[in-house]
Formats: structure tokens, sequence, C-alpha cells
């Protein structure tokens, strides 16, 4: 599953522009975005929008309606965050 998800994401990575959302650079541009100080209340559900909009292009680049974004539970791995699993070099 992960090996799907990571050819989406580099896939996505590899076009070109930032309409959003066609590109993961469109993605980048606009995450901050999310968390300028007066979103308040808007904040989750802002960021709940940006994943489903995430989730939904990487489905697109995979013709694959069922690709999620993983779920990474930090907790599982507290005190030693940085030698998870997820920030090897090889994930993506």
């Amino acid at each position: 599953q992960f090996a799907e998800f990571s050819w989406a994401v580099n896939r996505l990575k590899s076009r070109p522009g930032v309409e959003y959302p066609t590109s993961y650079d469109s993605f980048a541009a606009r995450h901050p975005q999310g968390h300028l100080p007066n979103r308040g209340p808007l904040f989750l559900p802002w960021h709940r929008r940006f994943l489903h909009d995430f989730e939904t292009s990487l489905q697109v680049e995979a013709d694959n309606c069922e690709l999620a974004v993983p779920y990474w539970n930090s907790h599982l791995e507290a005190g030693d965050i940085w030698g998870s699993v997820v920030w090897n070099s090889n994930r993506y």
C-alpha cells in the first residue's frame, strides 16, 4: 500500500505548476495559508478539506479511489520521533 502511495506522491511531484490542486507544489504553496494566525476556528476544517483534496489528487494519479494518506501515530514512537521509519530516505 505504501508503495502505491509513494508512487502517487512522486507522480504528483513531477507535475509542473502551482494551480491548485494539480501538483504537489500547489499543495506546498497553499499549506501555509492554513496556519495564518487569524484562522482560529477554521484551522481544523481547513486542514480536513486540504487533506481531502490531497488524497483525492493522489487517487486520481493512481487511478485508485481506495488509496489513502497513511495515518502516522507519532505517539507510538515518542522519544525517538526522528528515528521513525517515516523519515527513512527510501520512503519516497
